[in-house]
């Protein structure tokens, strides 16, 4: 039995939406696979995971964190607190 890989998922657009996480990740950094610093960051903060966003979702994304309103402007203010903490 082969397992078969799901290419159009594997090669979807992600947009770390967050603020930059220095010597990790850029605000706005584009990617196909999540580099392992940021997955590692991710896996231990749902907030930073989240803000981790498709290609198809970014306009919308953007347009929350820029107009400082919606769910999105709300998980940017944590990740920034989460960030100046050192990711606790």
């Amino acid at each position: 039995m082969s397992i078969k890989k799901n290419t159009k998922q594997d090669s979807q657009l992600r947009i770390y939406c967050g603020p930059t996480i220095e010597h990790v990740c850029r605000q706005y950094d584009m990617f196909t696979a999540i580099p392992p610093k940021l997955a590692e960051f991710a896996a231990d903060n749902g907030v930073i995971a989240a803000l981790i966003v498709d290609q198809s979702n970014f306009v919308e994304t953007r347009r929350q964190i820029d107009t400082n309103t919606g769910a999105y402007a709300t998980l940017c203010r944590q990740a920034e607190k989460i960030i100046k903490t050192g990711g606790k």
